[in-house]
């Protein structure tokens, strides 16, 4: 009896102690939605105190970040880190000025090996994490070290890190990441599956089939879906009026432009609060004016109308001009949407199957169901796929995906088999040229 009193207290004071935690706060200047984010220590029910790592998010390098990176990115990691060297470790420090790189470095390696998430344990054990993630893991801890040893102004002098360590994006970590592959992606929709999904949501769940257009045809991003408002929407335009680029400017000159009246664009350039609760529905990671790709057009707009039917329809006024409303009438969150999107998505696995015994392209739809999930990021996979069929230089890939540098589309068009029979082809016809020239045929 002694001894589980004894447990009691060792788990209620475990209970009680502080813990960090990631809080954002948004409001309304009038015009747009303002967001910050703050790593507090949080105790009992009003026992909350802020902390001097918020000041990682006013850094140079990380201010001008949108809210969704610097959650996704920095602040997911952040704060297992410091729960982990400050609280939970056998080897905790008593203050940040004492870590070491031993001891952070023992945290990625526990973070690698798949601990501190029990949603990733298979028949109990961790499941580790593949390559990429912990690349990201380094990457966002490398980064908020680095402000630590430079952020003297803020009471913060590391013993243990000199400035020398950190030369260029180089990771300061050590851990060993598995050869084998990260988990797989379904990154070659059919447009037979795209067509199916989104009939499957008109059936199931239309308010959400608008949003799995956008995500098709304009390569939308979940939390931007979210933020989706009708006077977003800028449909008639000449597509080269707001686009700032220069050397892109350069390169669409050199091609015939779309027609002014058949141009359109998604303004993204601000957050907007559209629930009268605060909460922050959705987010941008890339402010921008997202062009419509024009072949896309007439599918966006008979979708757009359709969506806006619907509402007046069913009544639905939202104040904020939200297009996406739950049951309550109020803006769709990133987690809400993601549980229909699923839910559609295990429909449509469903008449896939039964599709599949009588016809030849729902069989092998039904492969690439099998072969791996469907996720929200498929359709961008999607998008790109279709849009590299007519575009082929960087600079206009990376236009309408609304990617903030050429990396991404450098990494599409290398692995786009369409560009690489191209290139082959250019360099067989040169090969046998050469050879003409040279007497060699």
């Amino acid at each position: 009896m002694k001894q589980q009193q004894k447990r009691s207290k060792v788990n209620l004071r475990s209970v009680e102690r502080k813990r960090y935690v990631a809080k954002e706060l948004s409001y309304e200047n009038g015009k747009h939605m303002i967001s910050y984010m703050f790593i507090l220590l949080k105790g009992r029910a009003f026992e909350v105190e802020d902390t001097s790592f918020t000041a990682f998010f006013m850094s140079k390098d990380i201010l001008n970040l949108s809210i969704e990176t610097k959650q996704k990115t920095y602040a997911r990691i952040i704060v297992p880190f410091l729960n982990y060297i400050l609280i939970d470790s056998l080897d905790r420090i008593n203050d940040i000025s004492e870590l070491t790189w031993e001891l952070a470095n023992k945290f990625v390696t526990e973070y690698a090996a798949g601990e501190f998430d029990e949603s990733r344990k298979v028949d109990g054990k961790p499941e580790r994490r593949s390559p990429d993630t912990i690349e990201k893991c380094e990457f966002a801890l490398t980064k908020f070290i680095k402000w630590l040893c430079y952020g003297r102004k803020h009471g913060i002098k590391m013993k243990h890190f000199e400035r020398s360590r950190f030369g260029g994006n180089k990771t300061i970590f050590e851990v060993i990441k598995d050869k084998k592959e990260s988990r797989k992606k379904l990154k070659n929709l059919s447009p037979y599956l795209v067509a199916q999904f989104i009939d499957v949501a008109l059936e199931h769940d239309p308010m959400i089939a608008l949003g799995i257009s956008l995500q098709a045809f304009v390569g939308m991003r979940v939390g931007e879906i979210c933020q989706m408002a009708e006077h977003r929407f800028v449909w008639t335009c000449n597509s080269w009026d707001f686009i700032t680029d220069k050397t892109l400017l350069e390169e669409l000159a050199l091609h015939d432009g779309p027609a002014s009246n058949l141009s359109a664009y998604i303004n993204l350039e601000q957050e907007y609060v559209l629930r009268s609760d605060g909460k922050r529905a959705g987010g941008i990671k890339i402010h921008r004016k997202q062009p419509v790709f024009e072949p896309f057009l007439p599918i966006i707009r008979h979708s757009y109308y359709e969506h806006t039917k619907m509402l007046k329809a069913k009544g639905i006024n939202n104040k904020y001009n939200a297009l996406f409303i739950n049951r309550d009438g109020a803006a769709l969150l990133t987690a809400s949407y993601l549980k229909r999107f699923d839910k559609v998505a295990n429909l449509l696995y469903t008449r896939m199957s039964n599709l599949s015994k009588h016809n030849k392209l729902a069989a092998e739809a039904l492969g690439l169901l099998k072969d791996a999930p469907l996720l929200t990021h498929s359709l961008r996979y999607f998008y790109t796929n279709q849009i590299g069929l007519y575009v082929t230089t960087p600079h206009l890939l990376a236009y309408y995906r609304g990617d903030r540098t050429l990396t991404a589309a450098m990494r599409y068009l290398e692995r786009n088999p369409k560009i690489r029979e191209f290139i082959q082809n250019v360099q067989d016809s040169f090969g046998d040229s050469y050879k003409q020239l040279t007497g060699q045929l």
